[in-house]
């Protein structure tokens, strides 16, 4: 591995190109056939054409940041997939509004109202990771364990259930049940050990044992915004905790419920108390320890570790047919807590919402996406594990909803498998919701056709650049898929009407049903629709079948994996500072990396620093890094020219994130940046999905320019087809591109030697 001291740039006016989202290789990057590395590893590294490679335009040495290996490049990093809750609720989390500002320059001090916000966002986390635990443990414990694994018709000739065949777990009922929790215990702390290993990938020089919180109370401009990993860390502690109490709540109950044992009931209490406590813990951070953290999950484990002696070794439990007694309490409890935390935390950000941010009041979206973003993730665990449930029990045996298995046919029957009516009503409001999601797309479809351009400003638009006929049906053709294309790109302008609608008639169908119900999951379930429980079913138990196969497609397929990206490298820039199970954050280690390189290069080379789509979030955070530093903001900023293409740090970060995101900084990063007399360029086009304009107004010393997309309607040579939109991607061949980088390279020197 080659470290950026071992290959030390010759004087040079330096090329700095950093790729955006879907894992670009540095070839394409660069658009060479070989590179070389320079800086970095593999994973996420510089690299440079071979010297033997001449470039096109002017001289200059070219250099590529390719970064995409932290979120794309291998296969078994698709599987990150399957945290996407939690990193939806640590993606709301950076989304609220929290009183502080992108240009803040001190560490500021939360106010009792944040403070309280904050808490709730990280209470709702640990719901989400109860939650799907939850859904493990019923499926494991009552599906597999009980329901099927004491059946010794069931068990047999089933591969993945020979642990309840084996005759030491068949003689001792109880042993089924600990075998199972065995199983959850297992992968709980196989998932805490993943998650563990990417955060001391990221930081191996990191100390874990601070013990400040400085959520919400750092701005972009703090390098310890990417250098605080001990945050993740105590929260993973207190998660991993409750995921363990979970599994013990529940095995636990089922035993307390078939057993005459005086024990058990002690091993549910002792669980369910250690539950509440790590749910307490997330509530505050600022000056605990992590010894704290560490010892909550200590004496869980230990728990854990003596109810499976226990259970092995001395209890006995009487099964009956049905569903396991006791399994499926925590769920009960969770949709009560979930929903009251979820409305308070809604009245809680409306109070700072209303004190921050005045001029975003006047778009109710802005308000809404957060919380329908955070509230909405337990969506996926409730879809997706309500489909596996049904599934498993159509699996094992003759599947039922416990209001249809109520009769004596039904319960002497022993191939039933019964589930909750609760995971019958969830897969109706899942289908519910997908046609209203589909709907309000086609709402947001046809907003953006209406403005999608005509033909005749299509032939205003390209008056000098080749023109268009609109008596030539070839012209009329290739100037209606511009259209769709402007179109399709307008669709992101629209992404918060829809968030922002979805949610709050999801939570309407919500608070609706919880209210009609009692507060009873079961009756809730039971009032949504019940004879299309079943039907809808089978619709929801898809879900995993397409869940996997979309993440395969996502990893091979490049135009899927882009359009995925968008999203995704979005929600995992940010730290795991409110969910600690989030996919890792690679702004923890591309932010520092880039500016060290950045640095590096800027000590005897001026650098044009060229970000695409999420790479100039990365790049932002970089240059934001170095503002309250003189000795960064001297030696590096000066001899620093940024170029800016498919650039969303306006259209998406301001707009969803503007603590950390605003014109405010732009400037603040403009003004320290040279030389030259503009030091900003940004490209942008019409038909870009993605990006768009980075200042408004544009400031003296920046360049915000639109440009043609295609450049031309003609085609390069008689008989080759006309040029294809490019849309959001290789903007370097852009012929604005070419004139910006060839005239920033011949500014006559001004200051520091190049």
């Amino acid at each position: 591995m080659a470290s950026d001291e071992e290959t030390a740039p010759p004087p040079d006016f330096v090329e700095l190109r950093i790729h955006g989202v879907g894992g670009t290789s540095p070839e394409t990057l660069l658009g060479v056939p070989y590179v070389e590395l320079v800086g970095g590893d593999k994973t996420a590294g510089f690299f440079r054409p071979p010297a033997w490679i001449t470039l096109e335009g002017p001289k200059r040495t070219l250099e590529g940041y390719s970064w995409g290996g932290l979120t794309s490049r291998s296969r078994a990093r698709a599987l990150w997939l399957l945290l996407l809750p939690f990193a939806l609720v640590n993606m709301a989390g950076w989304m609220f509004r929290n009183g502080g500002t992108a240009d803040q320059t001190t560490i500021r001090n939360r106010t009792s109202t944040e403070n309280v916000a904050m808490g709730l966002i990280r209470l709702y986390g640990m719901i989400i990771t109860v939650t799907a635990w939850v859904f493990a443990s019923v499926i494991v414990v009552d599906l597999m364990a009980y329901q099927c694994g004491l059946r010794e018709g069931c068990v047999r000739g089933r591969w993945f259930l020979w642990p309840w065949d084996h005759p030491w777990v068949v003689a001792r009922p109880a042993r089924g049940i600990g075998v199972a929790a065995g199983l959850l215990f297992l992968s709980v702390l196989v998932l805490a050990y993943v998650v563990r290993r990417s955060q001391k990938y990221v930081h191996p020089d990191r100390s874990f044992r601070a013990t400040d919180d400085p959520a919400w109370r750092l701005s972009l401009r703090k390098g310890e915004l990417w250098r605080s990993p001990h945050v993740a860390h105590r929260l993973g502690l207190t998660h991993t905790a409750a995921a363990v109490a979970t599994v013990g709540v529940t095995a636990a109950r089922v035993v307390e419920s078939t057993s005459t044992s005086s024990a058990a009931p002690w091993f549910a209490t002792g669980f369910l108390i250690l539950l509440v406590v790590a749910g307490l813990m997330t509530l505050r951070l600022e000056r605990v320890p992590q010894g704290v953290h560490a010892s909550l999950l200590i004496i869980v484990v230990a728990l854990m570790v003596v109810f499976e002696i226990w259970l092995m070794t001395g209890v006995s439990i009487t099964p009956l047919l049905g569903q396991a007694p006791g399994a499926r309490s925590l769920a009960q409890w969770s949709y009560i807590v979930g929903g009251a935390v979820a409305v308070i935390l809604v009245a809680v950000h409306f109070s700072v919402w209303r004190r921050e941010g005045a001029a975003e009041k006047r778009d109710w979206t802005l308000f809404v996406v957060p919380v329908a973003i955070l509230i909405s993730a337990g969506g996926p665990i409730n879809a997706i594990g309500s489909g596996i449930l049904i599934r498993m029990a159509d699996l094992l045996g003759d599947a039922l909803p416990f209001s249809a298995s109520k009769s004596a046919e039904s319960i002497g029957n022993e191939s039933t498998i019964i589930y909750a009516d609760t995971v019958g009503g969830t897969a109706v409001f899942t289908v519910v919701m997908l046609i209203v999601f589909a709907a309000l797309l086609f709402v947001a479809w046809r907003k953006a056709l209406n403005a999608a351009p005509t033909f005749e400003e299509l032939q205003e638009r390209y008056a000098g650049a080749g023109g268009l006929d609109n008596a030539n049906q070839e012209d009329m053709s290739w100037a209606a898929g511009v259209g769709r294309a402007e179109a399709i790109a307008g669709l992101t302008d629209q992404t918060a009407f829809v968030v922002a609608s979805a949610g709050l008639i999801g939570g309407g169908l919500f608070i609706i049903t919880a209210v009609a119900g009692g507060f009873s999951a079961s009756n809730a379930g039971l009032l949504i629709l019940p004879s299309l429980h079943q039907p809808a079913s089978y619709v929801v138990g898809l879900l995993p079948i397409v869940a996997i196969w979309f993440i395969n497609r996502v990893y091979s397929s490049d135009g899927l994996r882009r359009v995925v990206g968008i999203v995704w490298d979005v929600a995992t820039f940010w730290p795991r500072w409110f969910h600690p199970w989030a996919p890792p954050s690679y702004g923890e280690r591309a932010v520092p990396q880039l500016r060290n390189r950045l640095m590096h290069l800027a000590e005897s080379n001026s650098v044009i620093l060229s970000a695409h789509s999420q790479g100039t979030a990365i790049a932002v955070a970089t240059l934001a890094s170095m503002l309250d530093e003189p000795e960064a903001s001297g030696a590096t900023l000066r001899r620093t020219t940024v170029l800016t293409h498919g650039s969303p740090i306006r259209r998406l970060y301001a707009r969803y994130f503007p603590e950390y995101f605003d014109q405010s900084l732009f400037a603040a990063i403009r003004e320290h940046l040279g030389p030259g007399p503009t030091t900003w360029f940004n490209l942008r086009r019409r038909t870009d999905y993605i990006g768009g304009s980075v200042f408004d107004p544009i400031p003296d010393g920046a360049s915000d320019e639109l440009v043609l997309d295609p450049e031309t309607p003609l085609p390069p040579a008689q008989g080759e087809p006309r040029p294809s939109v490019r849309a959001h991607s290789n903007f370097y061949a852009q012929t604005e591109y070419g004139k910006i980088v060839e005239n920033v390279v011949r500014i006559p020197e001004s200051g520091p030697s190049r």
